[in-house]
């Protein structure tokens, strides 16, 4: 059934509203797709221990704890996705993302600081990866994407001593 079909201002006149719309389950969008006004993204400044659920998917996290902290990832599910930015430059304890034992992380976080002759860190098959203390500086990131069965991490930082990917 078709919203028109009940309501026939909107078969004649479309929908605009000044209001916010939420949906509950998926939009499917056809044909010509305008969006004025700012898109934007779920962010969450995080200081402290933080179990990453599902419902979260897309988010960003800006990582924002001198003493460093662990996120862990919810179990991999096809579509999940997940940023880390720092914001606070760890010095005691490094920012380490974890996931579950079963869901193994692969992939290859780029190093773009000049001193680095190493293109890049690799996890293949690591149970977490480290935004290492008295390393990482602020603006360095990761990104986790699942396809259901393991996490892929992309990312750059910049120097090779701030990443590294363990288990």
């Amino acid at each position: 059934m078709k919203l028109e079909e009940f309501i026939p201002g909107v078969k004649y006149h479309g929908i605009e509203t000044d209001k916010d719309a939420v949906f509950n389950g998926s939009v499917d969008l056809n044909g010509k797709t305008t969006i004025t006004g700012a898109v934007v993204e779920n962010t969450e400044v995080v200081a402290a221990t933080n179990v990453i659920t599902a419902a979260e998917s897309g988010k960003t996290f800006f990582l924002n704890a001198l003493a460093g902290f662990e996120s862990t990832l919810p179990a991999a599910a096809a579509g999940l996705h997940f940023r880390f930015i720092v914001k606070t430059a760890p010095t005691s304890n490094g920012y380490t993302i974890t996931g579950s034992p079963v869901d193994k992380i692969f992939g290859t976080v780029a190093c773009s600081g000049a001193e680095d002759t190493v293109n890049g860190v690799t996890a293949d098959a690591a149970d977490n990866v480290i935004l290492v203390h008295n390393q990482a500086k602020i603006g360095d990131l990761v990104e986790f994407y699942s396809d259901g069965t393991n996490w892929y991490v992309t990312g750059n930082v910049n120097t090779y001593a701030a990443i590294t990917a363990n288990g």
